[in-house]
């Protein structure tokens, strides 16, 4: 998904990997139910570093910045690190939206990573596990960019918990089920085949038959 987003996969591998990347894990047995997906973690950039940054910047743990993994699929929206530049903010903003909504309306469970949803930045260090300063620490004074970003989450979050739509225990993996994700360009369906073209808009259409229940497995 974050390559997706910076421009770097077709919106057919995007479609796949939101009704549960049936290519990856369908042979296990488990269903998409059973999938935890998450855009960050722990480890890496935060969300927001994730629109920020393109490099690493580990410089303050004392190893030479060689510590930290080197690809992070990150894209820093025409600048490195703060910007003033209010077309590089609305960018990222508008990135940071793209992949928390693509997270939340996925088939599975999503995992958002604390301090993403407040906008925190840990200035691009992606191994910060030896930082007990404010590079980890959250700043709860948000500002009105951050307040905003953080109702976005909250508004995403509740589709997810109101519909459970994104839970549904099946994939859309052609001929042996329904196709739930549609492809668009315009305002018009595209063929299977078109799915690679630029500007490919991508529509979820899941489905949950009511009353279903899933096992450990999520079938």
């Amino acid at each position: 998904m974050r390559r997706f987003w910076k421009g770097t996969r077709h919106a057919s591998e995007c479609a796949t990997r939101l009704s549960g990347s049936s290519d990856l894990y369908q042979q296990s047995g488990r269903a998409p139910y059973a999938s935890i997906n998450f855009i960050t973690c722990h480890d890496g950039f935060t969300l927001q570093d994730l629109v920020s940054y393109h490099d690493k910047h580990n410089e303050a743990n004392g190893e030479g910045n060689r510590d930290g993994a080197n690809d992070n699929n990150s894209w820093n929206c025409g600048a490195e690190g703060p910007s003033d530049d209010p077309k590089i903010r609305a960018l990222r903003e508008r990135q940071k939206r793209n992949l928390v909504a693509t997270l939340f309306l996925s088939a599975g469970v999503p995992m958002l990573c604390a301090g993403d949803e407040l906008g925190h930045t840990q200035h691009g260090n992606n191994n910060a596990y030896c930082q007990d300063n404010d590079t980890t620490w959250f700043n709860w004074e948000l500002s009105p960019q951050q307040q905003g970003f953080l109702e976005f989450v909250r508004k995403v979050s509740q589709i997810w918990r109101s519909s459970r739509s994104f839970s549904d225990g099946s994939s859309s993996r052609p001929p042996h089920s329904r196709m739930d994700i549609k492809t668009w360009r315009g305002s018009s369906p595209m063929a299977t085949k078109c799915r690679t073209t630029p500007g490919t808009r991508l529509r979820p259409l899941p489905r949950r038959p009511v009353g279903r229940r899933f096992d450990r497995r999520g079938r």
